[in-house]
């Protein structure tokens, strides 16, 4: 009996990415799945080009991954264009692209699980559109979740696009006394050290998340409140509360360029938005889950203080300040100056 995949990107101006990445997609083998497209983008520059590369109208790929992105699959791709205010949208082509509007990363994933949930898949996978994958990546995931169902979310083995030997990470632990997450095998040589080791995560990493209908039924679509950041270890808890578990599928291997869209590190530290968010996310998630730990989460910010005044930038001082006075308040709401 097929498992049915449907396989989500969110673009929000990386239609150069995600072309790359539907490349390596449409390489998949032993899987059947669709693909979602949730277009965030304030413009419609994005749904044009993707839209082009369907029909056939863009064979210039670049990247860093020839062979899992040439030869160009065969065009045209038969594809469907809707908009998150259509009420019936049902995912028959291999592409379907959704207008939204950008409310972050959970909301743009959200949009896709509410209409596919009533539909004949048995499996999502969330996947950032800056990412290539291994032609077996997905037959690989069907096989570790077949093999354990108590497993709602599994992550892949993520490296990184720019160094394929080094990962990114193998799965993410959480300091509930500081609010900071951290990723497992973070920057280390890939020896495949953590392959077959017995080891606890408090979450999958968001890049790539794959997860069983089941686990979405029961524990429900992602919380929308973060905007980015935090949204999968808090869809973890709440899982981990309903007694699912979090799993590690090695054989499944994703190349992320991790931190291309949003997170950019810059010479002068993390960008203003990543800032506002990892700030704001430390402080909502102790309040949903852990306010037993307000009383050493506050004292760890003046580490954040420190390197703010060590980079001159003082307005981060004051916006910390100002979110810790109203941590619902999203980044738009406020105003700061980029120093």
């Amino acid at each position: 009996m097929a498992n049915h995949v449907l396989i989500i990107l969110v673009n929000y101006k990386g239609h150069l990415d995600t072309v790359e990445c539907l490349e390596s997609i449409f390489k998949l083998k032993g899987a059947d799945f669709k693909v979602a497209i949730i277009d965030n983008s304030e413009d419609e520059v994005s749904i044009e080009y993707i839209t082009n590369w369907a029909l056939g109208k863009i064979t210039s790929i670049y990247t860093q991954y020839s062979h899992l992105t040439y030869p160009v699959i065969q065009k045209p791709i038969a594809f469907h264009v809707g908009n998150e205010s259509d009420t019936d949208i049902q995912f028959e082509e291999p592409i379907t692209i959704i207008k939204s509007s950008n409310r972050g990363f959970a909301a743009a994933n959200n949009v896709a699980l509410k209409h596919s949930l009533r539909q004949k898949f048995d499996f999502f996978w969330l996947l950032n559109n800056d990412t290539v994958i291994e032609p077996d990546s997905l037959l690989q995931l069907l096989n570790c979740a077949l093999r354990d169902n108590k497993v709602g979310i599994w992550g892949s083995k993520l490296l990184l696009y720019q160094d394929p030997s080094t990962l990114q990470g193998v799965g993410g632990r959480y300091n509930q006394w500081f609010g900071k997450v951290s990723e497992i095998g973070y920057l280390q040589q890939d020896n495949n050290q953590w392959d077959s080791k017995n080891f606890s995560m408090d979450y999958v990493i968001g890049a790539a998340m794959f997860i069983q209908k089941k686990f979405l039924v029961d524990v429900g679509l992602m919380e929308e409140d973060y905007f980015l950041y935090y949204e999968e270890l808090d869809w973890a808890i709440r899982g981990k509360r309903k007694n699912w578990d979090m799993g590690y599928c090695s054989k499944s291997k994703v190349y992320h360029k991790m931190g291309s869209s949003i997170n950019k590190k810059q010479k002068s530290g993390s960008s203003l938005l990543a800032d506002y968010y990892s700030v704001r996310n430390r402080i909502l998630i102790t309040k949903r889950f852990f306010r037993y730990a307000y009383i050493t989460l506050y004292p760890a910010f003046s580490k954040f203080i420190i390197n703010r005044i060590i980079l001159g930038q003082y307005s981060r001082i004051i916006m910390l300040f100002k979110i810790i006075y109203s941590p619902k308040k999203h980044f738009k709401e406020t105003q700061y100056s980029n120093k």
